[in-house]
């Protein structure tokens, strides 16, 4: 049918060659038409019926003069004026014509949407009947698209039959899907809740509790019970006392899950020693690391156990599937912990640290952690004591310098002195000037103010950069003084190099007068 109307009509250009007539020219006297290319490649085109071309055509030429068309010519001004007229006539038809086919389309249009309109309400009605009430609202869109909603049809008792099954099997599937989604997501912001009412209660802990991370507590079923297993739409709505119940549970599992990391530590060292024991978790040379490089930095037990890297793993900042995204570890972007083995036993900390143990006078097979933390000595490295003057550190420290030099670089044997008891009073002296003046300057003070703090007033592990440990003893406990020493103990997982200070280098005088710097 298009093709035999297409051949009816012409183009614009095959109209020109006939009538020698200019393009707006026969926009003014020729009714036309703008209609589709013959394919998709093609723009659309002016229309012109042959009939109408041929008889201008016959026309035109008895106004031709050698060829052309003599505009000047009384007579061709009469008849393209005549013809333009007949043009007019034909436009303002052409539009009455045309309101009056929309006219009509539009109520053919009202016809159909009342149609329509009248049978999606018989239907919400019948499905109300059937129990779907409540259900259908959440599924108007989804309804507006089925063949058997949206037809314009009246709604008889033949066709009801004919659809009652299709459309209660479609909204039963649709509730499903539904209800399986807001599971989801209301798992997802349970999580969420316990995780918060799980940090709160680790902030609040002692410094020496060992409390596992939120994958491994979370996974436990008191908590899970209460975040999978309650209805969707519980009597009462799950806040943060709905897990008080489950809290209660947090120091048994503790316990019985430091016991197996602990062994599972064990594990790890006796891959390089087999003769390694649960007792050699607690001695002051045993170290680890959460990284591969042999310089990282060394991870003290029982640190390790609460190391953030412990649990942290890069995958969950490029997670794309659902699946992974809506699972305990992708909600929290946590994994259990050591979940990717990236815990290893640190060789060159535990050697590098028996030099520091033996220049305490102390045998590094049997002095444990807690008895150099009691003491808490102060070295020299000798290797660094030059014309800038003598660097003098912490034992832990001491273990981190030995072990912070570049892969590869050729390193003298570590060598320590215990600083004397009127040296360590010039160094205490020092570490407490440095570490209240605050100055971001010298190069080993963490710009950043790092939240590490914790306040010993409050005897919690809640982390606190400097900055705000100084705003919270004034305002909870009305200490006016600068941040001091005695005002905070570092959070258990705080870095060697986010503490004040790393180490001091000062210039002793024989005299035992003192000429200070600051490294």
């Amino acid at each position: 049918m298009l093709t035999l109307l297409l051949d009816s009509f012409s183009n614009d250009i095959y109209a020109l060659r006939r009538l020698e007539l200019e393009e707006s020219e026969i926009l003014t006297i020729v009714p036309s038409h703008l209609g589709p290319g013959r394919t998709r490649y093609h723009n659309a085109r002016i229309l012109f019926s042959r009939e109408v071309g041929e008889e201008l055509a016959e026309e035109c030429a008895g106004f031709l003069e050698d060829g052309e068309i003599d505009r000047s010519n009384t007579n061709y001004l009469e008849w393209f004026e005549k013809r333009s007229q007949h043009m007019k006539v034909i436009n303002q038809h052409a539009q009455l014509c045309a309101t009056w086919a929309a006219e009509r389309s539009n109520e053919r249009k009202d016809q159909l949407d009342d149609s329509r309109r009248l049978r999606q309400e018989a239907i919400v009605d019948r499905l109300t009947a059937l129990g779907w009430g409540t259900e259908i609202p959440f599924h108007i869109k989804q309804l507006n698209k089925h063949k058997s909603f949206k037809q314009p049809k009246e709604l008889t008792e033949r066709i009801w039959k004919n659809i009652e099954t299709p459309l209660v099997e479609f909204l039963a599937d649709l509730e499903q899907k539904r209800l399986a989604s807001l599971r989801v997501k209301l798992i997802k912001e349970r999580r969420l809740l316990a995780a918060k009412v799980y940090n709160g209660f680790v902030d609040s802990s002692p410094h020496e509790d060992i409390l596992p991370p939120k994958v491994d507590m979370l996974s436990t079923e008191p908590f899970r019970t209460i975040i999978e297993d309650s209805p969707i739409y519980p009597e009462q709505k799950i806040t943060e006392e709905s897990f008080a119940t489950a809290l209660l549970s947090v120091p048994q599992f503790a316990s019985s899950w430091k016991r197996r990391k602990d062994e599972r530590l064990v594990e790890i060292m006796r891959k390089c020693n087999p003769e390694f024991t649960t007792e050699h978790l607690c001695l002051a040379k045993t170290f680890f690391r959460c990284s591969e490089y042999s310089n990282a930095e060394p991870i003290s037990y029982p640190r390790i156990l609460m190391h953030g890297s412990a649990t942290y793993s890069s995958r969950w900042a490029y997670v794309t599937s659902d699946r992974e995204s809506n699972s305990l570890q992708g909600t929290l972007k946590e994994e259990a912990w050591n979940a990717d083995r990236k815990v290893r036993f640190h060789e060159e900390a535990e050697r590098k640290a028996q030099f520091v143990v033996k220049a305490c006078g102390l045998d590094p097979d049997v002095t444990t952690r807690a008895e150099m933390e009691d003491r808490n000595p102060a070295l020299e490295c000798l290797n660094c004591t030059g014309d800038s003057g003598r660097l003098f550190m912490r034992w832990d420290a001491a273990v981190h310098h030995n072990c912070a030099y570049p892969r590869g670089e050729a390193l003298p044997p570590p060598s320590w002195k215990c600083l004397a008891v009127d040296e360590e009073d010039l160094f205490v002296t020092k570490e407490r000037e440095v570490f209240e003046a605050g100055r971001p300057e010298t190069g080993w003070i963490p710009v950043e103010d790092p939240d590490v703090h914790c306040c010993k007033a409050c005897g919690n592990r809640r982390k606190m950069t400097r900055s705000r440990l100084r705003n919270h003893l004034w305002t909870k406990h009305n200490i006016l003084d600068e941040v001091k020493f005695e005002h905070f103990e570092y959070h258990p997982d705080a870095a060697i190099d986010s503490r004040y200070p790393q180490a001091v280098r000062m210039n002793l005088l024989a005299d035992g007068d003192s000429e200070e710097g600051d490294k």
